[in-house]
């Protein structure tokens, strides 16, 4: 039997241990939205909102974005394929039209006024999911939330890169946002701050041995270590940062998921 790629997508999610709220935080969808998604319920809107918000699904879990658009296109066209029940008839066994089935298939005054109050709300409510559409695409997102160490361990697998940075005292480390992301940090191995920074936002702080950094997404970093800017590999996960000033070492930890 085979399984519907929105059962596979939401499997996806659920090996994870993605919470379908933190996908609808991190998406600003709707969360009635994801669930008709995950249920293969794609008449909620017109197609062209549906495959925003499959793309947008998709990437936050990890899944194939593209794949998915194509798996899509080939259920809507499957269910256009699907006959249509045809209209019952009324049989008529003399050949000829008489006056009563006529005036059953006239429609009454009542009747039209009846259609035309149907097609007035059905545009209200296309006019007003258009209204919701263009608030949530033009909202700005809201920076992410702090990931356990734990669930880091169970999602993810890290990648390790070194450098060495000739940089001398007075040491500091400026974090740029380009986007709304969270951060932590630690100065000299004192205790962790958080940070929550929006589009254009940045700290500068000062530290002598060193410091460890945490942010997320890493595609909204941009660090500099007193005036050397630090090149990485920018992906929509966590990055730490370890940099030791006696040596110059900074070792970069990518988040990959597994």
């Amino acid at each position: 039997m085979v399984v519907p790629f929105y059962t596979e997508l939401k499997s996806i999610r659920q090996e994870q241990e993605i919470d379908l709220s933190e996908v609808a935080n991190r998406t600003k969808i709707n969360m009635s939205y994801l669930e008709s998604l995950e249920s293969g319920d794609f008449s909620f809107l017109p197609t062209v909102y549906i495959r925003l918000f499959l793309r947008a699904y998709a990437v936050e879990i990890g899944a194939n974005a593209q794949d998915s658009l194509k798996q899509l296109d080939i259920h809507l066209a499957k269910t256009e394929e699907m006959p249509q029940p045809q209209p019952a008839t009324v049989e008529d066994h003399d050949g000829e039209e008489d006056e009563e089935t006529y005036a059953v298939s006239r429609k009454t005054p009542f009747q039209i006024r009846s259609d035309i109050l149907k097609v007035v709300v059905l545009v209200a409510i296309v006019l007003f999911a258009i209204f919701i559409i263009r608030r949530i695409i033009t909202e700005e997102p809201m920076a992410p939330a702090e990931v356990t160490d734990a669930r880091l361990e169970a999602t993810y697998t890290r990648e390790l890169s070194q450098e060495t940075i000739a940089a001398e005292p007075p040491y500091r480390f400026t974090l740029r946002a380009t986007a709304p992301l969270w951060c932590k940090y630690s100065l000299d191995n004192a205790e962790y701050q958080s940070e929550t920074l929006d589009d254009g936002e940045d700290i500068r702080p000062e530290f002598q041995s060193g410091f460890q950094l945490r942010a997320d997404p890493s595609s909204s970093v941009e660090l500099v270590i007193n005036d050397h800017p630090v090149i990485f590999d920018a992906t929509s996960h966590h990055v730490d940062f370890t940099f030791q000033s006696r040596n110059g070492e900074l070792t970069i930890t990518h988040y990959r998921l597994k």
